[in-house]
């Protein structure tokens, strides 16, 4: 989402709002909130025109602090603008090319005592063995680069072949 005012100058809260279809678009020195150390990595290297800046809060105080112009656009995840019905607000969205997803991320699991061979035959029913093997290999790697969750390491795997050979 953006919210730019004509002059860029954040303490003026005759703001406009603007559509933007990638973040090259937006002008010198705008504002960006993130809360994501790995976003802010990726994304400074990519956009050197913008300056990043941590922001904190639950998204709806994330984006009031946009209203107010105290920044001038904000990277948030969809999942949560898109739970609280606020769809409406996002300008565009960020494609693997500008910013890696973080490793694992939109992966979901569900943890059970190992013993639990019912459970985890139930379990195995709703295994989707391509996400696992991404975030194995994704996992893997992060492990080889000597990082943790708080490692700003961006990856994005994509399984183009699997067949029953294991080959």
């Amino acid at each position: 989402n953006n919210n730019n005012n004509n002059n860029n100058n954040n303490n003026n809260n005759n703001s406009t709002n603007i559509i933007i279809n990638s973040l090259s678009d937006l002008p010198l020195n705008s504002i960006i909130g993130t809360s994501s150390l790995r976003r802010i990595a990726q994304l400074k290297a990519k956009f050197p025109h913008l300056i990043f800046k941590d922001i904190r809060g639950n998204l709806d105080t994330r984006i009031s602090k946009l209203d107010s112009a105290n920044y001038d656009a904000l990277i948030l995840a969809y999942a949560g603008v898109h739970r609280l019905e606020l769809d409406h607000r996002i300008s565009f969205f960020l494609s693997s090319q500008d910013c890696l997803p973080a490793v694992g991320q939109g992966a979901l699991t569900v943890q059970c005592r190992t013993n639990d061979n019912f459970i985890l035959q139930l379990l195995n029913l709703l295994n989707h063995f391509p996400t696992q093997l991404a975030c194995i290999a994704e996992r893997s790697c992060l492990k080889e680069l000597r990082g943790g969750c708080h490692t700003p390491v961006g990856i994005f795997s994509i399984i183009n072949e699997l067949n029953n050979n294991n080959n």
